[in-house]
């Protein structure tokens, strides 16, 4: 298992020569996330949600098939109940991963300087800068 993500790290430090155009796929980063827990997002450079998203969706499906195995082993409803818990967390958090890894992707070559929200007097005003 070390090795995977050792290696999935390594693909994705490889530099990439001035003279290649710079492309960046929003179904890349999808299936990427689908595929390995915070990979869509470390392929995005937001490296703290690739770990927060691999953390989340990791323990979640080894409680989950913890919690199972001690159910088929035992028998007892409570085990039952807790791997019921941890099911569904895993799956809400493995399916936003994959629409923020898609939407990431998207905004990746946008400057964040140029987007800011304003409140004034209860109102949140957006602006987003632009230049032709």
């Amino acid at each position: 298992m070390f090795k995977r993500i050792f290696l999935l790290f390594l693909l994705f430090s490889i530099p990439i020569n001035a003279d290649t155009k710079i492309t960046h796929s929003p179904t890349k980063a999808f299936i990427l996330s689908g595929l390995f827990p915070g990979a869509g997002q470390y392929y995005n450079k937001k490296y703290i949600k690739s770990i927060s998203f691999f953390s989340v969706e990791t323990i979640s499906l080894g409680l989950s098939i913890f919690y199972n195995n001690k159910y088929k082993e035992t028998g007892e409803v409570k085990y039952f109940d807790r791997r019921n818990k941890f099911i569904p967390i895993f799956i809400m958090t493995w399916a936003y991963s994959l629409l923020d890894a898609y939407v990431d992707a998207h905004f990746f070559f946008i400057d964040q300087k140029k987007i800011s929200i304003i409140s004034k007097e209860n109102i949140i005003y957006c602006r987003v800068n632009f230049k032709f």
